[in-house]
């Protein structure tokens, strides 16, 4: 169905796991949402036995419209996720990869709904999982507020059952708002899709009606977006993954009383949680992100057991807030639908809000799920993570889990250096914590040199690649005497200072690392007299380099490398 994270075991040897709490039992609002999608696939068999037209639906399309005129509508994007989620698509994709010819780039969503659709049509004997719970349908209701993907598939069903499709036309909206000559556009589509739907089926438009069904539809948005809120306390009150379990009412029943019930539930629910100081985050919450992209549903459990093996909860998610669809009337529905999902997002909105989010959720970064069946989300969230990089004026690196300050500064440094960021040679400040991984313990700050530099200064050395660069044993000394006694032809020779006295010994050197700094100083005039190359302000010098050690002199980077341990 789509891609995941990477993630990494924890290296052996490293702190024990959060310990898991006592298991609950299964939370009433959770059995209150089987129920619900078993009753609204009763529903439309029932509707189909008595002779009734079933509708399939885009998941963001004006639900409140089928449920004002009483048509039973199913939702083929949370039907696919269920199969998803429960380990069942793999037929499917592949009959609809084979067989029936469809692109393995194509949306997941669709692959998996076309190749079931087929088996309904008879034209696939794949066996249904489910028994056929998809009856099959009479009409299709989209929009395009999603993506274009979304809009051929179901024109593919269409054509594939012979069905009409009623369309609303949103147009893309790239602005953070709506303009009055695009509500118009589209509240005359909707008012025909009306007229149209009600002359297909035989029913009849009720204003009062719609206007009830309205109301419950936006205390429905209300509570579902209070729900996602709550998750701003600490400990979050419930586990981040289990409000994807939700979404299927808010997807398929945003106008039905059966939803308000479950919203009010899962709010007293977590209430509760927050007044005890209790979650069924399964261990205790260390770590605070957000999920970024569509839920990963054939590995929502994998997920939260490898985060959950950091203490890591996901209180935040973008995707499952986008079914809180806020209007007052037709023209506010007209607005409303404009600017749903990824239809009125632009780089710069999805940026403000996700930065809210992690504000307000005190989190600690972000997953990104990128899911490449799904082109249109995956731009826009990769755009979003750079601008995001730039505007807090840093780019995220995941690392594996350190234990000491020693190995997050090793592992820390060595990743950032593989991604281009430090270079050899280079200072790094690196600021960390004791104890090593616990949030709000930042007390320290080190100067850390990159990679096997033993000590950087200006270099002065001859033009010229070859000769601005040399290898040898290190002879440290601090005085004339030292230098007497030990230096011997072809030895980088590591001084404090030089002085006249010293000249025949760095003639004969094959390079100078001198700690006095200065491009006038006597070091520095020896060094381009003699064509040696000379390394000046290197600081520590005779410290850090151990007497002996073979180095490489690179004077372009001014730089001291130790060649051999």
């Amino acid at each position: 169905m789509s891609e995941t994270v990477n993630t990494t075991a924890a290296p052996a040897g490293e702190q024990a796991a959060p310990a898991p709490k006592p298991k609950r039992p299964k939370a009433k609002s959770l059995l209150m949402i089987g129920e619900q999608t078993n009753a609204l696939f009763e529903s439309a068999r029932l509707a189909k036995e008595r002779g009734e037209k079933v509708g399939w639906s885009a998941s963001i399309f004006p639900q409140e419209i089928a449920e004002t005129l009483g048509i039973v509508v199913l939702y083929p994007e949370n039907h696919t996720a269920g199969i998803a989620a429960r380990h069942q698509a793999d037929p499917f994709l592949q009959e609809c990869e084979g067989p029936l010819g469809y692109s393995n780039d194509l949306c997941a969503y669709a692959k998996l709904n076309l190749a079931y659709t087929a088996v309904l049509n008879g034209e696939s004997e794949v066996e249904l999982p489910d028994g056929g719970k998809m009856v099959k349908p009479d009409f299709l209701l989209l929009t395009n507020n999603i993506c274009n993907q979304l809009t051929k598939w179901y024109e593919n069903l269409a054509r594939q059952l012979n069905i009409p499709v009623f369309f609303i036309d949103t147009c893309y909206n790239p602005m953070d708002y709506v303009t009055e000559t695009r509500v118009r556009y589209v509240r005359a589509q909707i008012d025909q899709l009306i007229k149209d739907l009600c002359a297909f089926t035989g029913k009849t438009w009720d204003e009062e009606r719609f206007k009830e069904v309205m109301r419950v539809s936006q205390l429905n948005s209300y509570l579902w977006e209070r729900a996602n809120n709550l998750m701003d306390h600490k400990p979050a009150p419930i586990g981040g993954f289990e409000l994807f379990n939700y979404m299927s009412a808010m997807v398929c029943n945003r106008g039905k009383d059966s939803t308000t019930a479950i919203m009010r539930q899962l709010n007293e629910e977590m209430e509760q949680h927050i007044k005890e100081g209790t979650s069924t985050f399964p261990v205790e919450e260390e770590y605070r992100v957000s999920w970024d992209g569509i839920a990963c549903w054939p590995y929502l459990s994998h997920n939260l057991r490898t985060l959950k093996k950091y203490g890591v909860n996901m209180v935040a998610s973008s995707y499952g807030k986008a079914w809180a669809i806020k209007y007052d009337d037709l023209d506010g529905m007209a607005r409303a639908y404009c600017f749903a999902s990824t239809n009125g997002d632009n780089a710069t909105t999805m940026m403000g809000r996700r930065m809210e989010a992690l504000k307000r959720m005190d989190c600690e970064g972000t997953i990104y799920h990128v899911n490449r069946s799904c082109k249109v989300m995956d731009c826009q969230m990769m755009e979003v993570q750079r601008q995001l990089s730039v505007s807090w004026g840093i780019t995220p690196l995941m690392m594996d889990l350190a234990t000491s300050t020693d190995e997050l500064i090793e592992k820390s440094t060595t990743l950032a250096k593989e991604h281009g960021y430090l270079h050899d040679g280079e200072l790094a400040v690196v600021t960390a914590g004791v104890p090593v991984g616990v949030s709000g313990t930042t007390n320290m700050i080190k100067i850390h040199m990159i990679g096997n530099c033993l000590a950087t200064g200006v270099g002065v050395g001859p033009e010229g690649a070859a000769l601005a660069n040399a290898t040898g044993k290190a002879c440290v000394c601090r005085t004339i005497e030292e230098i007497r006694a030990k230096f011997k032809p072809g030895m980088v020779l590591v001084v404090p200072s030089t002085s006249n006295e010293m000249l025949s010994y760095v003639r004969d050197a094959a390079a100078l690392v001198v700690e006095e700094a200065g491009l006038n100083s006597h070091a520095a005039i020896a060094g381009k007299a003699l064509l040696k190359p000379t390394i000046v302000g290197a600081v520590g010098a005779t410290a850090h380099i151990r007497d002996g050690l073979m180095v490489a002199v690179d004077c372009a980077h001014g730089s001291v490398q130790r060649l051999q341990a």
